[in-house]
């Protein structure tokens, strides 16, 4: 999915930061030039003078990173929940994107959100 992706974007949350992998995901980013969006709780896990950090999502970060995950073809979600202060609607967000959730807790993980790639 990553190699056919054209606009994917990570969605980096706080597990990146409780399980002490900030510079493996550092790393990870840089490699790939992936463009980082970050919850919350998620603020600190990419340097902010980075040029791949786009900022805050969700309804109190910032609207062209929520633009952007709107428009992006593949989200990779890391170490973070889709929660409604997140994504909104769960039926109109990210509707075109392929979705990769990695999350340590499998109570976090929406299966019912993990669209088939289309």
């Amino acid at each position: 999915m990553l190699n056919t992706a054209k606009r994917p974007i990570i969605l980096a949350g706080h597990g990146i930061m409780v399980s002490g992998a900030m510079r493996a995901f550092e790393q990870f980013v840089r490699a790939g030039n992936y463009p980082v969006a970050m919850t919350l709780l998620g603020i600190g896990c990419f340097p902010t003078d980075n040029p791949l950090n786009l900022g805050m999502m969700g309804m109190h970060g910032e609207a062209w990173v929520n633009n952007a995950i709107q428009e992006a073809d593949l989200l990779i979600a890391v170490g973070m929940r889709f929660d409604d202060r997140v994504t909104g609607d769960l039926r109109t967000y990210a509707k075109s994107a392929r979705k990769i959730h990695i999350e340590i807790d499998r109570a976090i993980i929406l299966h019912g959100f993990t669209i088939s790639p289309s």
